[in-house]
């Protein structure tokens, strides 16, 4: 052993004192441990666990040349018991010795000996450290290996048992639990909807906010402890699916006669919504919306002058529990009286203003043919009464004749109000009633078929039986508020404007540069829930906004597009074509060549034929930008609509010389 000493000496210049600890450990093979080298805690070496140099071999034992040195010492299997290392084989050695560190004792300690190139150490506590290091022993000679490089190792911790959600919020939720003694942190897993689950964090308090997250969202959690190192964990805790509240949701007040309309952007995840008016300083629930889809809540019976307080919250029932946003910003409102739907002109008050206009002035078939007697002024564009809301920017759109009545539509530019129709005497001109439809999508051409008005709304034809409309016409109702279409058929194809010509309806689409279309469709169940079925399509022009067929069979085009001609695709014109109509009635035409150009004011949209006049709506009253503003129906006799051009004079006399010739 004294050899051993002076060899470690030579090699540790720095090492003051060296002392024997006795120790003796029972061998598999039946023999004891020769004393370890240990320095004392005043000297300036310090036995720390990486000084394996230090360990004296086997009583009776000498160590093998310095490069005999045992390699491949690894940890491959940890659990909260147990480790398990392993090594590389030293051939002619007979068995192994296992070492561990005892950080009391500051030494190394014999712990076992075995044949196999590895050991499983058992009985160990949860969350612990640990060094080991191995030596190769051959008993004949009584040799053994210098020690492997130790490895330095941990027991696994325990699992968490349980957690639980500490707090719910709009982008963020807490988890909280009890402390494992075995563990000095832990790791958070989240699971989103997708299936993939992310580590989101780790601490080693005993709580964990995981923010940045998405509002009214379903959120899967579990944890594992870990103890020393990060990757020395315990096993997953059971797992717990919560959900973030749903956001703040943003809520908007419109004052109406009588009346307040909550509005608000659907809330991500909300299931509902809960609306509250103040009473002084609290607020008091006055509507839970159990209806996710549900964007809006009409407060009635209220007074008008006087300022109503609200708020409102969006909550999301997740497990058979409520979670509820944040209140909305308080907002207030006073209700206030609503007036009719306005039946006077808007921009030219007299017949002598609009003749006076450029509508008039710059279009010189309008000057010359135009009835003024016979025009319709636009009821609604400077109020319309929605449901006792004023509307101001209603903009005109379709028109039909139905019976006794003439119908026009029109869609709210702003996306406030729901789309109208207003229903007007036919002979007086005079406002009856005003259909307020069930959306506020762009309500497009109309047509009647003699039991039901035909809406044209992005790709569909929408149904309402007439006969309700006339009976709120009849009674002269303020307004008829349509719940919902009779039918709603889809197209295939862009839906602007419709007729009905010859038992079939006729639908044109619209298209700023390509060319459009013109189907033809048959109608099933026209008292009951009217089915369309198609039977014929043919090209179009583009930019066509209306379509109407005459009595002698001439096909009229509205075409339309931007408001001047500053502006790409500025378009006004009416085209008049004589169709072959041979097959109109199986809903098949060829157009045929175009036998006349009519240049129109501004933005003319739908028409329609009664009688001998054809009648031309315009949506440029509600455009300040429009130039040649009409702000009426207006009506030219089809005669003169119709009516081919004479051909130029010099377009004569180059034909009358090439006959002579």
């Amino acid at each position: 052993m004294l050899q051993l000493f002076d060899s470690i000496r030579k090699r540790k210049a720095r090492i003051a004192v060296m002392i024997v600890a006795a120790l003796v450990c029972s061998l598999l093979g039946g023999f004891t441990a020769a004393p370890m080298a240990k320095a004392e805690e005043t000297g300036e070496e310090i036995y720390t666990p990486d000084r394996v140099d230090l360990i004296a071999p086997v009583e009776g034992a000498v160590f093998l040349e310095e490069k005999d040195v045992l390699t491949g010492l690894e940890v491959t299997e940890t659990t909260t018991d147990s480790i398990t290392v392993a090594w590389d084989e030293m051939p002619g050695m007979t068995s192994y010795l296992v070492y561990y560190y005892d950080f009391e004792k500051s030494a190394y300690v014999f712990l076992d000996e075995t044949k196999e190139q590895k050991y499983t150490w058992k009985d160990r506590k949860a969350g612990d450290e640990f060094y080991i290091t191995v030596c190769a022993y051959r008993q004949s000679s009584g040799e053994q290996s210098h020690f492997a490089e130790p490895v330095h190792t941990f027991t696994r911790p325990e699992a968490l048992t349980t957690f639980s959600i500490i707090k719910n919020a709009s982008t963020s939720i807490t988890l909280g639990w009890e402390k494992v003694e075995s563990a000095t942190g832990y790791l958070i897993y989240r699971t989103e909807a997708n299936g993939v689950e992310t580590k989101v964090g780790s601490t080693t308090t005993l709580e964990y906010k995981d923010t940045g997250l998405k509002s009214g969202v379903t959120y899967r959690y579990r944890i594992r402890t870990y103890f020393a190192d990060e990757e020395n964990t315990g096993e997953y805790s059971e797992q717990i699916s919560t959900t973030t509240n749903p956001a703040k949701p943003s809520m908007k007040l419109r004052a109406g006669n009588g009346r307040v309309k909550l509005t608000w952007t659907a809330v991500n995840g909300a299931t509902g919504y809960r609306i509250y008016q103040f009473n002084g300083s609290q607020a008091v629930l006055i509507a839970d919306l159990k209806e996710k889809s549900t964007v809006s809540y009409l407060r009635t019976g209220l007074k008008n002058g006087t300022r109503y307080y609200y708020t409102m919250t969006a909550y999301r029932t997740y497990k058979e529990k409520d979670y509820e946003s944040s209140k909305a910003t308080k907002t207030s409102v006073k209700p206030l009286k609503v007036a009719k739907t306005s039946t006077g002109a808007k921009l030219y008050k007299s017949k002598k203003a609009f003749l006076r206009s450029a509508a008039v002035k710059a279009c010189s078939f309008v000057k010359k043919q135009l009835n003024y007697a016979k025009s319709i002024v636009l009821p609604g564009m400077t109020n319309t009464n929605v449901l006792e809301f004023g509307s101001k920017t209603m903009v005109p759109q379709g028109m039909t004749f139905a019976g006794s009545y003439l119908l026009v539509s029109a869609y709210d530019s702003k996306g406030i109000d729901n789309s109208v129709v207003y229903v007007m005497s036919r002979s007086r001109k005079k406002l009856l009633t005003t259909v307020v439809l069930p959306n506020k999508t762009h309500a497009g051409g109309l047509a009647y078929d003699g039991r039901n008005l035909w809406i044209c709304q992005s790709t569909y034809l929408r149904s309402i039986p007439f006969a309700q409309i006339k009976k709120a016409a009849v009674a002269k109702k303020k307004y008829l508020e349509i719940k919902a279409y009779g039918t709603k058929n889809a197209l295939g194809q862009q839906a602007a404007a419709v007729t009905y010509y010859k038992g079939l309806l006729w639908v044109a689409s619209y298209s700023e540069s390509n060319s459009g279309y013109l189907g033809s469709y048959r109608i099933a169940d026209k008292t009951g829930k009217p089915v369309l079925t198609v039977c014929g399509r043919i090209k179009l022009p583009n930019r066509v906004q209306g379509l109407t067929f005459t009595s002698n069979g001439r096909l009229i085009l509205s075409r339309s597009c931007q408001t001047n001609s500053t502006k790409r695709g500025y378009l006004h014109q009416m085209d008049v074509y004589k169709p072959n109509l041979k097959k109109a009635r199986a809903g098949k035409i060829t157009l045929g060549k175009r036998n006349k150009v009519i240049n129109m004011p501004s933005m003319n949209e739908e028409i329609a034929v009664s009688g001998k006049y054809l009648y031309v709506n315009f949506e440029s009253v509600q455009f300040t930008s429009a130039t040649k503003r009409v702000d009426r129906i207006c009506a030219f006799k089809v005669a003169a609509v119709t009516k081919k051009e004479k051909a130029k004079k010099s377009t004569k006399k180059r034909t009358k010389k090439r006959t002579k010739k």
